[in-house]
Parts: structure tokens; sequence; C-alpha cells
């Protein structure tokens, strides 16, 4: 990833004393293509759950979709375009929180405080949950599941850090808060593009470069990024350990 993410772009972070963060992110999004599966292919023999094979197929979902952020975030700010980086890291967040959010239903699962119809409920809602009702070809509508209100995997993200960390402070939530100011159409999400010079008058940008307001986000971006491979790593262990994948 090094080559996406251009000289100019780097030595604009260092003078902000935010290259480390941006270093991290070139790491972490290496270590994606480690953990690709290229094919996921039936057993012989139908196991007596489903677990394993429905879990692995969420983080490899979750893995690629989390790849082509980080990607599409730094290709952003190449492009003089920090607004759309912001927007690529928030949806990062929520990438990361779903990852977080499985986590804890598995191991509710495996500790026997949800029984095997819970946790493929949930799966299933997380996997398939949807606000668009689709038809078959008799257009008679399918079956599909209510999604998953987002703002509960941020909270998941959270309750797994305190667990890790032992802070109370809900870091992800106020971190998503954060991005939600620049990423909503209020004051902060339509005031990156201007400045007001001598309290009189308004320049207006036709491109919005890394500055002190908007380069900070790399270092949410950088967490996010860090916390999603761990928690592909352990629900991956988690299954190994118990399901036939």
């Amino acid at each position: 990833m090094s080559k996406m993410i251009t000289k100019g772009i780097k030595k604009k972070f260092d003078e902000l004393g935010l290259l480390d963060s941006v270093e991290e992110i070139e790491f972490y999004y290496t270590e994606h293509s480690k953990r690709y599966i290229k094919k996921l292919k039936s057993r012989p023999k139908k196991p007596p759950r489903l677990i394993g094979q429905n879990g692995l197929n969420y983080i490899q979902m979750a893995l690629f979709r989390s790849k082509c952020l980080l990607q599409g975030s730094m290709h952003s700010l190449n492009n003089k375009n920090a607004l759309i980086s912001i927007l690529s890291t928030r949806a990062h967040f929520e990438v990361t929180g779903g990852l977080a959010l499985l986590l804890k239903n598995l191991e509710k699962y495996y500790d026997k405080k949800i029984d095997l119809d819970e946790i493929t409920i949930f799966i299933e809602k997380i996997t398939l949950g949807s606000k668009d009702k689709f038809t078959d070809q008799n257009q008679i509508p399918l079956n599909i599941p209510e999604p998953i209100n987002v703002m509960k995997m941020i909270d998941a993200a959270d309750t797994n850090h305190k667990r890790i960390s032992g802070i109370r402070e809900p870091i992800y939530r106020i971190m998503y808060d954060e991005l939600s100011e620049f990423c909503h159409p209020n004051f902060c999400g339509i005031s990156m593009g201007h400045e007001i010079e001598n309290n009189r008058n308004v320049n207006y940008f036709d491109a919005l470069e890394i500055n002190k307001q908007n380069g900070p986000f790399v270092i949410h971006l950088s967490i996010s990024a860090m916390t999603f491979l761990r928690l592909y790593d352990e629900i991956l262990k988690l299954l190994e350990k118990n399901e036939e994948l």
C-alpha cells in the first residue's frame, strides 16, 4: 500500500505529527491479505450446525469491506478529498463494530447464555438483515430479517474495549460521534470547505486538503483498523476451536 499514499501526503502528515498513524494504516492494510480466503467450500457432509461456516463467511465479507474502506480513505486523501476519507473512516467503525457484536454473541453462546436458535438467528440478521424487502420471481416478499442497529455494533466495540483495557469511557462511540459531526451536513460537515479572513471575508476552497482540522481523523482510522484485525483473529480462533470449518 505504500504506493497508494503519496510522498506529498506523507510529508503533510509528518508536519502535523501524524505520520505514525498513516504508516500504521499501511501496515494494517497489508495484514488483510494474510487473512484472505479465496474460496469457502461446503463440506461433503453437512455439519450438525452451521455456525462455523456462516460465521467464517461473515468475517470474510467484513474483511473485504474493511480493506476497501482503508483503501478508499487513503485514495481520497491523495485526491485532496478529506471529507470522503472521513466518511470512509466512519463506515470502517461500523464494520469493526459488526465484528465486535458477532464476537460478543458467539461468546454468549459458548458460555451457554443463549441457545443455538438465538445465535443462528443473530448470524442470519447480521449477515442478511436489510430494510429492502426483496421479492421472488412471483413477486412474493422474501422473508428477510430486519437489520441490526449500527449503534449496537459501536457499543459492542466499547464493551470489548472496556473488557480488555479496563477503561470505562466509551471511546468508540465518542470517536464515532466525532466522525458523524463531519459526515452530516451540519456546522462541522459544511464548514470544512471555507475559511474566514480578518473576520470579514470568506474564502472558499476548491479542494479539501489535509489540515489541523481533518488530519487527526487518521488516528481514528488506525484505531479502528487495529481493532478490526484483533476481533477478526479472536472470532476465527473461537470458531476453529468450537466448530467444523
